[in-house]
C-alpha cells in the first residue's frame, strides 16, 4: 500500500479521470484463479468523504451499470471504523451449459487518510463443465479476504 500511495505522489506513475483524480491500482492473484485488487484515489482537496449511506447507494447503481447480482452486503470494520461491502456475482446458470463463465466476487469501499481505497477480492470462478460452489465455499473464500483487508492499517507517510 505505501508503495501505491507514493505512486500517487508522482503524476507520470499514476492516471487520471475527467474530474481530475489520481488514481492507481494493483493486482493480486493467487491460486485457484483468486485474486485481489486494489485502487486509490485519493480525495479531491473539498471533497467529503462520502457517508456509507451514501458509498451504498453508489454501488446499488453498479450492480445495474456492470450487470450484477447482488448476493449480500454489510460493513467491515477497519481502521476504528465501518466500511461497506458488497458480494457479487456475473454471469448464469444458462451461460454455463452455453460455455459462459460465473464469477463471484466481494467489493470492499474504504476511506482512510482522504483516500477511497476500493478493493475487489475474485472469490470463485466457474467454467462451463464446473460445479457452482456451496456457500459454504463462498463463505470460506470471503473470510480469508475479509481478514486481509480488516488487517489494513496505514503509516503515516
Amino acid at each position: 500500500m505505501v508503495d501505491l500511495i507514493d505512486r500517487l505522489r508522482h503524476t507520470d506513475a499514476s492516471f487520471g479521470t475527467s474530474s481530475g483524480k489520481k488514481s492507481d491500482s494493483k493486482t493480486i492473484v493467487g491460486p485457484d484463479r483468486k485474486y485481489l485488487n486494489v485502487l486509490i484515489t485519493p480525495l479531491l482537496e473539498n471533497e467529503l468523504e462520502p457517508t456509507i449511506n451514501q458509498t451504498e447507494e453508489y454501488f446499488e447503481g453498479l450492480t445495474y451499470r456492470q450487470n450484477l447480482n447482488v448476493i449480500a452486503t454489510g460493513t467491515i470494520f477497519v481502521a476504528s471504523r465501518e466500511h461497506f461491502w458488497a458480494t457479487y456475482y456475473r454471469g448464469f446458470l444458462m451461460s454455463l451449459v452455453a460455455g459462459g463463465q460465473i464469477q463471484f466476487f466481494k467489493k470492499y469501499c474504504l476511506y482512510l487518510n482522504r483516500a477511497e481505497y476500493l478493493f475487489t477480492a475474485g472469490l470463485y470462478f466457474v467454467k462451463a463443465g464446473e460445479k457452482l460452489p456451496a456457500d459454504q465455499e463462498i463463505g470460506d473464500s470471503e473470510k480469508i479476504f475479509d481478514d486481509m483487508v480488516s488487517s489494513m492499517k496505514l503509516s503515516n507517510v
